[in-house]
């Protein structure tokens, strides 16, 4: 619900809700695989694999004007807008000043989102880090002063 309202600020500051509405066309999809490049004794296992699979989608849009436009966006399995496919259509905007522009909702909550968990993750890692720096200088201090 946060990365929502984040957007949905972040939206507003940028002036993307002035941005004209209008339908794209998933014009190509691509997989790529989580270990695509790695040799086979580098692959590894699903399980517990930080790799996700990743869509890759061109899509296109015609302006007021007429002219059509391209623009492509690559999100992980984790996103709603990975099991995109050609021919479909997602709701897009974009600027008026600029037609090749485009501002994605779907995938600026799944950036918002992923950049709340990677921020989350360090955060409970620096928590769990300090807490055992805590215990090590408590236990040292027990043991000297305790002498």
């Amino acid at each position: 619900m946060g990365a929502i309202m984040l957007t949905q600020i972040r939206n507003r500051l940028r002036g993307y809700d002035k941005w004209i509405e209008t339908e794209a066309k998933i014009l190509s999809s691509e997989l790529t695989e989580p270990d695509a490049g790695l040799e086979h004794n580098e692959k590894r296992s699903n399980l517990g694999s930080p790799f996700q699979w990743h869509s890759t989608c061109m899509i296109g849009w015609t302006d007021v004007s007429g002219i059509s436009h391209k623009g492509t966006y690559t999100v992980s399995e984790l996103s709603p807008l990975f099991q995109m496919y050609d021919g479909q259509t997602v709701p897009i905007r974009y600027n008026p000043a600029c037609p090749g522009e485009y501002y994605l909702r779907e995938l600026c909550i799944y950036q918002a989102t992923s950049t709340i968990r990677g921020m989350l993750s360090i955060a409970s890692f620096a928590f769990i880090l300090s807490m055992f720096a805590f215990s090590l200088w408590r236990d040292f201090h027990r043991f000297f002063l305790s002498k």
